[in-house]
């Protein structure tokens, strides 16, 4: 913090001098991207990963005027199996001379653990005589509003598992009726079907252009909007049915799609009433690396946001997203066939077509033969590898700055390619950091460099 002296000018008794704190400014970085990045790190107590950023604050008294925007949570050690370092010994009577020294070691940051095992067999005596060391509980089934559920957690040293019941949560009635499960609430009487929710959901649907939307979005939103205006002249239609109705139709206006359209005011935008993600309260001002990315990604309809107001630029871009995001940029091919492989990719999905697309056209094969693993954030190698492959797998010509791309990795020609055509830069001079994720708006910023600059 700062402050302010103040002193009475007609008298200057220092008895009257008092001080007005001001408050601290906090840090701005002005918009600008990072100047640099602290790799994550397990070794011991950990190291979150983070951005650097300069301030542009005149009275920053920070040193080299930096601070740090913390990106991620602290990686997880990645233990070794364990292994015998000291043996056994044990006299004629059994009794322990000497006790079994284990270690693990992990194999990311080289810390180590050492456990005692009083017998050659199993740890199981350590744990008798110092306790479990025990994980983090695991919910095995969640517990819903009248029944309990069920938590385990196992011993990092024997085969010891502890499994507990988790109390049923019991009802949270809002407004006559539960949030969780959508009971009505017994001991309240009913006022009668509300349906303004609904009645608003319908008026916002019959204002919708649909000359700016794909016809496909467009006709299930009509359908939503037929079910829903049916719903509302029914005179004592269920709370439940006025709700399901109230939610298809705001799904529905939710999933429109944009029409591609390269004349569009706003590419690129002033900033003001033309730009196309006005809308976000989230969205990154004008001159910010990802403000015209997103702008494009949203007139080409590549995605339009996490709801109608929010981008979530910061949000960890997951696998299925970002086939989607280069299926929609691509026109939205139909796949030639319907085999789906992936055991984790159900058919209605949003992401199904764009899936079986990308892996005909050997954009992924997936996590593995029988998973494609949708919910998993989509690392700096996999998407430039993504989009080297729908390009063709073009060869690169330039030399490979980066000591954490070897020759040998499968990311290793994209990432070269990657840099040549300036679709992304490294994370430093000499690093790529080919397994950090992504946001999704460093996804759409790739997206953009790729396909439309």
């Amino acid at each position: 913090d700062g402050y302010n002296k103040y002193i009475c000018t007609l008298c200057n008794d220092p008895a009257y001098l008092y001080t007005e704190i001001v408050p601290a400014t906090g840090h701005d970085a002005g918009g600008k991207e990072p100047v640099g990045h602290i790799l994550g790190s397990c070794k011991g107590e950990g190291t979150a990963p983070a951005d650097i950023y300069e301030c542009v604050n005149a009275n920053c008294d920070a040193p080299d005027k930096r601070f740090t925007v913390v990106t991620g949570p602290i990686p997880a050690h990645q233990w070794t199996e364990w292994e015998e370092r000291t043996a056994f010994q044990a006299d004629e009577k059994g009794n322990v001379l000497t006790p079994a020294r284990w270690i693990r070691e992990c194999t990311v940051c080289g810390d180590t653990e050492e456990a005692l095992r009083n017998d050659a067999v199993n740890m199981n005596v350590v744990c008798e005589v110092e306790g479990h060391d025990y994980t983090e509980w695991t919910v095995v089934t969640e517990p819903t509003c009248t029944e309990a559920g069920e938590k385990t957690r196992g011993c990092t040293r024997c085969d010891f598992t502890e499994t507990e019941e988790i109390e049923a949560l019991g009802h949270d009635y809002q407004d006559g009726v539960c949030i969780r499960c959508g009971q009505s609430d017994p001991n309240q009487t009913s006022a009668g079907p509300d349906k303004t929710a609904l009645e608003q959901a319908i008026a916002k649907a019959k204002a919708v252009d649909p000359d700016l939307y794909t016809t496909e979005s467009v006709a299930a939103l009509n359908a939503a909007l037929s079910i829903a205006q049916t719903v509302a002249g029914t005179e004592n239609a269920a709370q439940e049915l006025i709700d399901a109705a109230e939610k298809l139709l705001t799904d529905a206006i939710a999933a429109l799609e944009k029409k591609p359209d390269d004349t569009k005011p706003g590419l690129p935008c002033s900033g003001g009433e033309d730009c196309p993600g006005k809308d976000f309260k989230d969205m990154p001002a004008k001159g910010n690396w990802a403000h015209d990315p997103i702008d494009w990604a949203v007139v080409h309809g590549v995605t339009a946001g996490t709801s109608n107001t929010t981008f979530s630029p910061n949000d960890t871009c997951t696998r299925a997203q970002v086939v989607t995001f280069l299926w929609r940029a691509n026109g939205q091919p139909e796949p030639t066939g319907t085999s789906n492989p992936f055991t984790d990719v159900p058919a209605d999905a949003y992401y199904y077509k764009a899936v079986l697309w990308a892996v005909e056209h050997g954009v992924t094969a997936g996590t593995s033969e029988t998973t494609f693993s949708p919910n998993q954030g989509c690392t700096r190698g996999q998407v430039v590898t993504f989009l080297w492959r729908a390009e063709g797998q073009p060869e690169p010509g330039g030399a490979n700055p980066f000591t954490d791309v070897t020759n040998s990795a499968y990311f290793y020609k994209a990432v070269l390619w990657a840099v040549e055509q300036r679709v992304t830069a490294g994370t430093s001079d000499t690093t790529f950091s080919p397994n950090d994720t992504c946001t999704r708006a460093q996804i759409v910023t790739f997206l953009y460099r790729a396909c439309a600059e």
